[in-house]
C-alpha cells in the first residue's frame, strides 16, 4: 500500500482457518384440552471450536488495528418455549393470548495459553475462560468528590511496603484499574407476549417484546456530559451534576478544562431491561353483502401502530439498537408509525 491516506485497517493472517461447530437440538410439543393450550419447548446447544475473533493490534502496525485469528472455544446453550392459550370462544367472540421466552447462556471454554490469566480485552468487554463473550471490562466509578466535583474511580495496586494488594480511590483516570465487572450484556431471558380479541367482524391484536437480566452501556448518555468546546446537546440530567450548591450530586461536574469527567466507567453501565409495545392493530371485516355490492368477495379495513412505546431503565435509552445494548449516537431507534390500510378480496 503506497498511499499513506489509505492504510489497511485489517491485517492478513495466513494461519486463519474456519470455525467448526457441533449442534444439538431437542424439543417437545404438547396440546391440551382440545387444542385450547399449546406448548412447545426446545433445548439448543452449539459448541464452537477455533472461534474467529478480531484481535486488536498496537498502533505501530502500519495503520492496521485488527487481525482476525482463531482464539479458542465457546459454547452457547439455552431453552426456548412458546405458549398459546385460547382463553374464551363463545359464539362470535374469541380471545387468545400467547407468550414466548428464551433463556440463553454463553461461555468461553478455552483461550490461548497467553490469555488465560489476563483475558482478552476488546473495547468495553473482556473474554475470560468461564465467563461469557460479553462481560464488561471497565473502570469502577467511585462516586463524586463532594469538595470539588471530580469524578473518582477505584485503583487496585500492590503496596510496596506490605506487598499486599490495596484498593484506593483516585481522581486520575489513567491511574484507575480496569475490572472484570461480572456483568454481561446477554439478558437472562427475552421474548414476547400478546393477545387478540375477535368479535363479529372486529379484531384487536396487541404485541409486546421484552428482555430482563442483562446490562447495557449508555454511551449516548455519557457523551451528553462531554467536556469539549463544540456546540452540542446536553442531557436534562445536567441539573444532577455537581455544583458548589449541590455537593452531594451523583454525577461529576461538567468542566471544559478536564477530560476526566465523562470517561468510560461503570457510571454509564445500566440494566438493559425493557418492555416494548411492538404493535397494535384494530381491524374490521365488512359484511359480505356490503363487499359484494362493491364487486368484491371481501373487504377489511385496519389501523396499525408500530413501535408505540418503550419502557426502559432510563428515558431515552433504547437497548434494542445494538446486540450488546451499547447505545450509539449513530444508531437510531426504530421510528413509531401509524398506518391505515385496506384489504380487498376479489
Amino acid at each position: 500500500m503506497t498511499n499513506p491516506f489509505c492504510p489497511l485497517k485489517k491485517q492478513g493472517n495466513k494461519d486463519l482457518k474456519w470455525e467448526t461447530s457441533k449442534n444439538l437440538n431437542a424439543g417437545f410439543e404438547i396440546s391440551l384440552f382440545k387444542n385450547k393450550i399449546n406448548l412447545n419447548a426446545d433445548y439448543f446447544e452449539r459448541k464452537v471450536s477455533d472461534m474467529i475473533y478480531a484481535l486488536p493490534l498496537p498502533p505501530s502496525n502500519a495503520g492496521s488495528y485488527v487481525k482476525y485469528g482463531n482464539i479458542g472455544d465457546m459454547i452457547n446453550k439455552g431453552v426456548q418455549a412458546n405458549l398459546n392459550v385460547e382463553i374464551l370462544r363463545s359464539g362470535q367472540f374469541q380471545w387468545n393470548v400467547y407468550g414466548n421466552a428464551t433463556h440463553y447462556k454463553n461461555k468461553i471454554t478455552k483461550l490461548p495459553a497467553e490469555q488465560r490469566n489476563t483475558g482478552l480485552v476488546s473495547g468495553l468487554f473482556i473474554l475470560n475462560e468461564g465467563d461469557d463473550r460479553y462481560t464488561y471490562y471497565l473502570k469502577k466509578f467511585a462516586g463524586v468528590n463532594p469538595t470539588n466535583g471530580d469524578a473518582q474511580w477505584y485503583r487496585t495496586a500492590v503496596n510496596t511496603i506490605t506487598q499486599q494488594e490495596e484498593t484506593t480511590i483516585t481522581a486520575n483516570y489513567k491511574e484507575a484499574t480496569d475490572y472484570n465487572t461480572g456483568k454481561s450484556a446477554i439478558p437472562k431471558v427475552y421474548g414476547g407476549f400478546g393477545t387478540d380479541f375477535t368479535y363479529k367482524g372486529f379484531n384487536l391484536a396487541v404485541n409486546f417484546a421484552y428482555q430482563f437480566g442483562g446490562y447495557g452501556y449508555d454511551d449516548i448518555y455519557r457523551t451528553l456530559f462531554h467536556s469539549d468546546t463544540y456546540a452540542s446537546n446536553y442531557s436534562t440530567d445536567l441539573s444532577k451534576t455537581w455544583t458548589p450548591e449541590n455537593p452531594n450530586a451523583a454525577l461529576p461536574r461538567v468542566d471544559l478544562t478536564s477530560t476526566n469527567q465523562n470517561e468510560h466507567s461503570t457510571l454509564y453501565l445500566i440494566k438493559s431491561d425493557y418492555i416494548s409495545l411492538q404493535d397494535v392493530t384494530v381491524s374490521y371485516q365488512l359484511p359480505d353483502g356490503f363487499a359484494q355490492q362493491a364487486g368484491l368477495s371481501g373487504l377489511k379495513v385496519y389501523v396499525t401502530g408500530n413501535n408505540l412505546y418503550l419502557w426502559s431503565k432510563r428515558k431515552g435509552y433504547d437497548p434494542r439498537t445494538s446486540l450488546t445494548g451499547v447505545s450509539d449516537p449513530y444508531r437510531y431507534s426504530t421510528l413509531s408509525s401509524v398506518s391505515l390500510g385496506f384489504k380487498f378480496n376479489f
